[in-house]
């Protein structure tokens, strides 16, 4: 007999699963239990560099371990590899009915400098192991060509 794959079962960590998804605006709507997500954002255009640019990330874990917490961490990385912001390690735990998968989504927003054009990856880790990235485009508009 085959063992069936869609067991909701959390208890194996190897399971865990994190999605990170970049947005201009992420808003709990507490009476639905739920959120709601700004746009998409793949790209931010700047008048100058320096410039500081804030966005929010949705951030939604699956098959979360039901006897302990994790701790996550997010860090932005310019294309130079330097770590501009981060957000410390943060204990979540799974919040889901027994009938569902568990897991927990939360939400960050992270305002932070950027010096230079080219792409920048947020990083999102799970007790130090990388689970996921998200690339930006920072990129300086022409401001008299917008004119």
């Amino acid at each position: 007999m085959s063992k069936n794959n869609n067991s909701l079962d959390s208890g194996d960590s190897h399971l865990l699963k994190a999605s990170l998804l970049a947005c201009d605006s992420v808003e709990i709507v507490h009476e639905k239990k739920c959120y709601k997500l700004g746009h998409v954002v793949n790209e931010i255009e700047v008048p100058l560099f320096p410039y500081a640019c804030k966005t929010s990330f949705f951030i939604k874990f699956s098959y979360l371990p039901n006897d302990h917490t994790i701790d996550f961490s997010l860090e932005i990385v310019d294309p130079a590899g330097v770590i501009i912001a981060a957000i410390p390690p943060n204990a979540i735990h799974n919040v889901r009915k027994k009938d569902q998968v568990a897991g927990c989504d939360t939400d960050r927003t992270i305002i932070y400098v950027v010096s230079m054009p080219g792409i920048f990856q947020a990083s999102l880790k799970v007790d130090g192991t990388l689970m996921d990235t998200y690339p930006i485009t920072i990129r300086q508009f022409d401001i008299i060509a917008d004119i």
